[in-house]
């Protein structure tokens, strides 16, 4: 950037020094000029001359009533106090139109006498070549450290507020455990699934199809007879999910289950298999909702496409 300026540019940073108002790339500005003799005994004019109209605009001089004023109000007083008012002689009519004394009848623009002579407007001097003084930051270092601080605040309040949820979670299974009863863990149960419309409208001998399940909660074992149930196309397989409540702790696929068993039947004869349960029967028995048995692609059973054509709800 060259070193000359304009006058209109010399007078902005003048007015901003003055003031205190300037702004932080006009004080890049003013630490170039004062490098240069000439701008810088130029820059000091300018800023004589600003202080000075400052000082004028703010302390302006007594101005005296005209005498004839001053002669009209003395003379309607008179009238509506003749005891009071003093009779002046000649000669000090003639005196006082010659030589009006503003003294205590003056009027101000700027209130008392002693106003003005209290009133001292600020200056700030002139600029030499070592020292500009320059305005202070808009954020002084304690409030960069107070905002790191309270971010990390923030950030502690997020974590505290997530392990509070996740204890509030597990109170909640906690109770829940306690307070519902159907599944008990020490004994055993048999479940008979029911069929659905689903198997109903695909298998004429629907009515014939028996699916039975017995769980063993505490040992986590099971044990699955099936009778009945149709032999099903290459590429597909039978899926026995394990349903939970939507609250419930576990990792679950998007329709809140869990594949307990994946088989296939032969179509002879009553057949069965032994069943690993999920934890879920023996950490939280009330929550399980359900069992239920759908159609699935046995490349991915795990997927679960199909709505259930057996289900048993606890």
């Amino acid at each position: 950037m060259s070193n000359s300026v304009t006058p209109e540019e010399l007078q902005a940073i003048a007015a901003g020094y003055v003031l205190n108002e300037l702004t932080p790339e006009e004080t890049a500005q003013l630490e170039r000029l004062r490098q240069n003799p000439a701008n810088l005994a130029a820059l000091n004019a300018e800023i004589e001359q600003m202080e000075q109209a400052l000082e004028g605009s703010l302390l302006e001089a007594e101005i005296a009533p005209p005498a004839a004023l001053k002669n009209a109000v003395l003379a309607s007083f008179a009238i509506a106090h003749p005891a009071l008012a003093p009779s002046p002689s000649p000669n000090q009519n003639q005196n006082q139109n010659q030589n009006p004394k503003p003294s205590s009848d003056s009027i101000r623009t700027l209130g008392s006498e002693s106003d003005a002579s209290n009133f001292q407007p600020r200056k700030r001097g002139l600029i030499t070549p070592e020292k500009v003084t320059l305005k202070p930051p808009l954020l002084p270092g304690w409030a960069k450290w107070a905002g790191a601080v309270a971010a990390a605040i923030i950030v502690a309040l997020a974590l505290s507020n997530y392990a509070l949820w996740r204890s509030l979670q597990s109170q909640r299974l906690q109770l829940a455990q306690l307070s519902a009863p159907p599944l008990s863990t020490s004994e055993k149960l048999t479940l008979s699934l029911q069929t659905t419309e689903l198997l109903n409208n695909t298998h004429a001998q629907a009515e014939q199809v028996k699916a039975l399940v017995e769980i063993s909660p505490a040992e986590l074992t099971g044990k699955l007879t099936l009778e009945n149930l149709p032999p099903l196309q290459p590429g597909q397989v039978y899926v026995l999910w394990t349903v939970l409540d939507p609250a419930a702790p576990f990792t679950t696929d998007p329709k809140g289950a869990i594949l307990t068993q994946v088989f296939t039947v032969n179509g002879e004869g009553p057949q069965s298999q032994s069943l690993n349960l999920p934890l879920a029967f023996q950490q939280a028995p009330n929550q399980v909702r359900a069992m239920a048995i759908t159609i699935e692609d046995a490349a991915a059973p795990q997927g679960h496409q199909a709505a259930p054509i057996l289900i048993q709800e606890l």
